[in-house]
């Protein structure tokens, strides 16, 4: 006796309107959920990275100036940018083009990956900011630790600091708006930033920029590297209290309290 297959057929079932919106909501919901979670962890994976090349970048400083008595150059007349100076790129792993290029394609090491720089034409400076002290040659006069020469050269000897920990040898840094060279974009990183206002009448073209989440990284002489999320310590231990925000708009300063 031969067994028969028995099919059966349902008749098919659609989705109500109610239940359509009420599928969609949830979804709504979840996406609402998750996109700033996504957006945090990506927000602190550029922080961390960058917070990694600056590392990178203090420490082929360092190396410099233990083969230099402890000289290092941030700006001087043949070359501008701390990265330029003679040795350094082949500690940082790369090779200065003969032609010009975009630096993210030759040394990105030494560069904020939070940065834009795809409609940047001022391609040459584009790097992590040094201090420049030709505004406040008194902060650190008594370590005799910089110079200055005609305003145009700037060297910094590592081995004469006495407070390792508490001198920023390179941070976070962007032009603000106040920069006067009509081809330079404000919010875009520079290879210099100024400690403080000053009180100059004219406000600084370069400073600290917090481009992390209101904050910045800033890598110190001992090779360490923080944030400047207590700018008040941050202000009494490195005299730094310029900041600017990542349009380079908007400009924070904290003055030196000379009654302590």
């Amino acid at each position: 006796m031969k067994s028969r297959r028995v099919i059966h057929q349902y008749p098919g079932y659609k989705f109500t309107l109610i239940e359509l919106l009420i599928v969609v909501a949830i979804i709504g919901i979840l996406v609402s959920i998750s996109l700033p979670a996504l957006s945090q962890a990506r927000a602190a994976g550029i922080k961390t990275q960058c917070a990694s090349n600056l590392r990178q970048c203090v420490m082929a400083l360092i190396m410099y100036g233990d083969t230099n008595n402890g000289w290092v150059a941030l700006y001087g007349p043949d070359y501008t940018g701390w990265f330029r100076q003679p040795g350094m790129p082949e500690k940082l792993g790369f090779v200065m083009p003969k032609e010009p290029r975009r630096p993210s394609s030759y040394r990105p090491l030494t560069l904020c990956p939070a940065g834009s720089y795809e409609d940047v034409e001022w391609h040459g400076n584009i790097a992590y900011g040094a201090p420049r002290f030709a505004l406040s040659p008194e902060d650190y006069a008594a370590y005799k630790c910089e110079e200055v020469i005609n305003t145009t050269e700037e060297y910094l000897r590592l081995n004469a600091i006495p407070a390792i920990s508490n001198y920023v040898i390179l941070a976070d840094s962007a032009y603000t708006k106040f920069e006067k060279r009509s081809e330079v974009m404000p919010g875009v990183q520079c290879t210099h930033f100024y400690r403080r206002d000053e009180g100059k009448a004219s406000p600084i073209a370069a400073a600290i920029c917090e481009r992390h989440n209101g904050t910045a990284n800033l890598a110190y002489a001992d090779a360490h590297v923080g944030d400047s999320a207590d700018k008040s310590s941050i202000l009494a231990n490195s005299k730094i209290g310029a900041y600017v925000d990542a349009t380079g708009e908007e400009l924070t300063y904290l003055e030196v309290n000379t009654n302590e």
